[in-house]
């Protein structure tokens, strides 16, 4: 995993519990944005009842898949939630990015995304 993408520096890392499930990388830039990186064994994992979830994966990468929210914390301040989903090898890889109002758009996510997938499908 790369220290930092772009504006983007890893703070944090820590293994996923169960522990063996993946591991979880925090990111954060000079704002007030919070971005997760979570890769997960995706050819046998535990979900969140401790069944094992067995996922057979071909060579590549399968193309990836988009989901954006918006949200009205309490005291009104709004958010937004983006999360990027991608199959590289038999890796699943989520990009969990939580971003204030007065921090949008981030046009900046596309390449960090871009280059983040490029690096790991260049070494599974």
């Amino acid at each position: 995993m790369p220290k930092q993408i772009g504006a983007f520096r890893m703070i944090e890392r820590h293994e996923m519990q169960p522990s063996g499930t993946g591991t979880m990388h925090r990111f954060r830039d000079s704002t007030a944005v919070n971005l997760s990186v979570i890769l997960y064994d995706a050819t046998s994992r535990r979900d969140e009842r401790g069944a094992y979830d067995s996922v057979v994966v071909g060579q590549g990468i399968v193309p990836g898949f988009f989901v954006a929210a918006s949200a009205i914390h309490p005291g009104g301040r709004k958010s937004y939630e983006v999360q990027y989903m991608f199959l590289i090898g038999d890796m699943f890889v989520k990009v969990r990015v939580t971003i204030p109002e007065e921090n949008w758009p981030r046009p900046d996510l596309e390449s960090f995304v871009n280059s983040l997938v490029t690096t790991l499908a260049s070494r599974s």
